[in-house]
């Protein structure tokens, strides 16, 4: 019974870090289509590429402290 709930926790912490990382990334391919959208003077999409780059790293951030706050709890 408390291998199955050890194996539950591992997995949800799998998938927190893989989101967290996911949306890492993601926030800095936004940053990057920002970037570009400024050399080629698309102010609208710049203003996109920046609202979705911080909306990535906001759920980056709100994931990764979910992992460190279940780690805490479980140490």
């Amino acid at each position: 019974m408390k291998s199955e709930e050890n194996k539950k926790k591992k997995e949800i912490d799998r998938v927190d870090l893989f989101l967290a990382v996911f949306y890492a990334f993601m926030s800095g391919a936004w940053l990057i289509s920002m970037l570009l959208n400024f050399a080629f003077k698309n102010i609208i999409l710049v203003f996109v590429s920046l609202t979705f780059s911080v909306l990535s790293g906001v759920l980056s951030y709100y994931f990764s402290s979910r992992i460190i706050n279940k780690v805490e709890e479980n140490a």
